[in-house]
């Protein structure tokens, strides 16, 4: 597959979704990156912020069914905020001693 550019630095430009997909876990074994799609008209392109591999091409109404299939493929683990009580989904891990809520911001120490 092809190498694109790497993408701009703002991450606020709704033309790009950012993902915490390690690339290593779809063929870039040596590589530290994680998955980045950029909508461009009516196409996305899903590849790897550190080293530009693209990784898939979809149609951009696609990309959030997508990105949602492959992290069905991707090792995960559910916890539980102790503050607000919002179940987080941890890619990449099958156990969370730690993790930052995504609900309500603040840190989660399971090992207490």
């Amino acid at each position: 597959m092809a190498k694109i550019i790497r993408y701009p630095e703002n991450v606020d430009d709704p033309s790009i979704i950012q993902t915490i997909l390690p690339h290593a876990d779809f063929g870039g074994e040596d590589c530290c990156g994680c998955l980045t799609a950029t909508i461009i008209t009516d196409t996305a392109v899903l590849s790897c912020n550190e080293c530009g591999f693209v990784v898939k091409m979809v149609p951009a109404a696609d990309i959030h069914r997508a990105i949602a299939q492959l992290e069905t493929q991707v090792e995960s683990t559910t916890a539980i905020c102790p503050h607000c009580g919002a179940e987080n989904t941890l890619l990449g891990m099958s156990e969370a001693l730690a993790f930052t809520c995504r609900n309500c911001g603040r840190g989660a120490d399971l090992t207490k």
